[in-house]
């Protein structure tokens, strides 16, 4: 009736070797992850899968294709991206390799708005990273 496709994507209790048995989606597929991206005429959607508590080299790469965009960016990651101000983030239950996903966000101009969960808890947070470089100046004698 909207013409809305359902999307999911996959956290630390998920398993990807599962998920067919159970939902067909026309996911694209980089060494057994789930990656998605929908567009419409304002934001691109991003669907990233942490499943495994990493995001894979394989993933980071789709992930910065898909970040080529003149759209507002949408992503949904189980895990947060960002750090969240919880014991429970310090203590291993981060997203590992979470600081190249900020850094790939962190070279593109788009606003970007993350979804997640993990933590079963309500937080809103931001970052943005303003790079001031300055010239070395190297004295010469």
């Amino acid at each position: 009736m909207y013409g809305i496709k359902p999307r999911i994507i996959l956290g630390n209790h998920d398993s990807f070797l599962e998920v067919p048995k159970y939902f067909i989606s026309d996911f694209a597929s980089d060494a057994q992850v789930m990656l998605n991206v929908q567009e419409d005429n304002f934001f691109k959607y991003i669907y990233l899968d942490t499943s495994s508590n990493v995001v894979t080299a394989g993933q980071l790469i789709w992930l910065k294709e898909q970040l080529q965009t003149v759209k507002k960016i949408i992503i949904f990651s189980h895990h947060p991206i960002l750090e969240i101000s919880t014991p429970i983030d310090y203590l291993g239950a981060a997203l590992n390799r979470r600081d190249e996903i900020k850094y790939a966000l962190f070279q593109i101009d788009n606003e970007v708005t993350i979804f997640c969960g993990h933590y079963h808890m309500e937080d809103i947070t931001s970052e943005k990273i303003y790079f001031n470089i300055q010239p070395l100046l190297v004295p010469i004698r």
